[in-house]
């Protein structure tokens, strides 16, 4: 259940405390009552818990519980009796698998959207879901949000998303409540022997939890998690993990220096990360994502085969770089940017990169056009421009990419036109011009005997229709057939 108003979670205290032969109307007694309220957070499961542990209490009971949490604490941090109680009971419902992906969420702040496509990085990496076992990590996620472990966000909605396992639109959000749980079952162990090092590090160095090691020191863990607030000093940190497979950076501070691998901003401002080029020497290195951080420059990432950028500002980087693209990321496979607001172009360096599979460029409204040698990636099977509002025109040599089977350029306003040798994309199977105003088609369209679904405006149905009679199996879906679906929303 979701939180309660102040005003009911008063109530229900009341209600599961009724056999103490206390009056609570007085002001000093409600004023310790309302105190446990407080402290409960307002959820249900902990009013719960912590009235069945006072009913028929006397007054002192009640003190010693609201003393321990007026300087802030709560149910949450004081009590370990109830987190054990959801321990056990998880341990009987989910299995190794779900119970690793439970515990994985934990890596990020509470009450804040986590996106799906950086768990399945992660999960892809640590877990070693390989190509034919793709979608086990979106089972996982569905069968978390089935049993209520996790919330399931949609921001924006796109048809067909799930044929073509395209989840960036799409994030969970966890229970304050199961956060504490995944630290408390991931503290069970030494420091030094901890899989999962979650650290939640707030104010200067003097701040510092009383367990952070006082010296440098390596540790086991495989995962590490580091959030901070505004005041981190950015060197503070003082550990080692030689084997970490993911590293999560929760920053919200305004410069960083950077230590290795996955850098997520949950903050208002965008962090300025120092030391970027750190990144280069990290040769196990295969998935980066980047979210809310200001790049001035890339820098030789030999063995990366993801990079994401999300809210970032990229243009210094992109536009002043000297790199060569095809040395500096020889195996780079997918490429997404999105909500980038300062992107224009990508560097021409981006299209000498043999080895790219996918695109995604999405919400950068400053984004105009795609390089002229796009044509190039030979090996390139899925282009996404969308919702790139002054995107403007597709480069010719578009149509040189042969093994290209999806083409999305949905709710590009300014995009009047396709290339007028589109047809020569004998593999284009999906095409989506979804918000596009364009008025007419080009005459190769026939050609494309491999195209088997595309998504458009109603406007431009009659079009699409007409050519269902070359084009065998077409099936054309229009945006008032688009709809939302409600298994995903919480």
């Amino acid at each position: 259940m979701d939180k309660l108003s102040d005003e009911d979670a008063e109530k229900l205290l009341r209600h599961l405390v009724q056999a103490s032969d206390i009056n609570f109307d007085e002001p000093e007694n409600r004023e310790i009552l309302l105190q446990i309220v407080k402290g409960c957070e307002s959820l249900p499961l902990a009013l719960e818990f912590i009235g069945g542990k006072l009913n028929g209490g006397d007054i002192e009971a009640f003190q010693k519980v609201q003393s321990e949490w007026a300087r802030g604490g709560s149910v949450l941090d004081s009590d370990t009796k109830m987190l054990e109680l959801l321990e056990n009971t998880l341990n009987l419902l989910v299995d190794e698998y779900t119970m690793d992906c439970f515990m994985d969420l934990g890596l990020f702040p509470e009450d804040h959207k986590v996106p799906v496509t950086a768990l399945r990085d992660m999960w892809i990496e640590l877990y070693e879901l390989n190509q034919p076992r793709s979608l086990d990590e979106i089972i996982f996620v569905k069968e978390l949000v089935a049993m209520n472990l996790v919330a399931g966000i949609i921001v924006r909605r796109l048809v067909g998303m799930e044929v073509d396992n395209y989840y960036n639109n799409h994030f969970l959000m966890q229970h304050d409540l199961y956060r504490e749980l995944v630290i408390h079952m991931s503290q069970q162990n030494p420091l030094e022997n901890r899989r999962r090092l979650i650290i939640d590090l707030y104010g200067n160095l003097n701040d510092a939890p009383q367990w952070w090691p006082k010296q440098q020191q390596s540790l086991a863990a495989s995962i590490v998690s580091i959030s901070t607030d505004q005041k981190v000093t950015p060197s503070w940190c003082n550990i080692q993990a030689p084997h970490a497979v993911v590293l999560v950076l929760n920053l919200n501070t305004i410069d960083f220096t950077l230590p290795e691998f996955l850098v997520t901003n949950y903050g208002y401002n965008k962090t300025d990360l120092r030391n970027f080029e750190l990144l280069g020497s990290l040769l196990s290195l295969k998935r980066i994502r980047l979210e809310k951080v200001s790049i001035s420059s890339l820098c030789d990432l030999k063995n990366v085969h993801k990079l994401s950028l999300y809210m970032c500002d990229v243009k210094e980087a992109f536009e002043d770089s000297s790199i060569d693209f095809s040395k500096a990321m020889p195996k780079l496979e997918d490429l997404s940017v999105e909500y980038c607001k300062d992107l224009v172009k990508l560097p021409n360096g981006f299209c000498a990169i043999a080895t790219m599979k996918n695109i995604t460029i999405s919400s950068c409204h400053k984004f105009i056009r795609l390089p002229k040698e796009i044509g190039k990636l030979e090996n390139l099977e899925t282009l996404r421009t969308n919702y790139c509002s002054a995107f403007e025109e597709m480069a010719d040599s578009i149509t040189k990419l042969k093994n290209l089977n999806l083409l999305d350029v949905s709710f590009c306003f300014s995009l009047k036109k396709l290339p007028e040798k589109i047809g020569e994309q004998q593999n284009l199977k999906r095409l989506d011009l979804t918000g596009c105003p364009m008025h007419e088609l080009p005459d190769s369209v026939i050609d494309l005997n491999k195209l088997k679904h595309v998504m458009c405006d109603k406007d431009a149905f009659f079009w699409w229709e007409v050519m269902t009679s070359y084009i065998p199996g077409l099936k054309i879906k229009t945006v008032d057939d688009m709809h939302v679906n409600l298994d995903w929303l919480f």
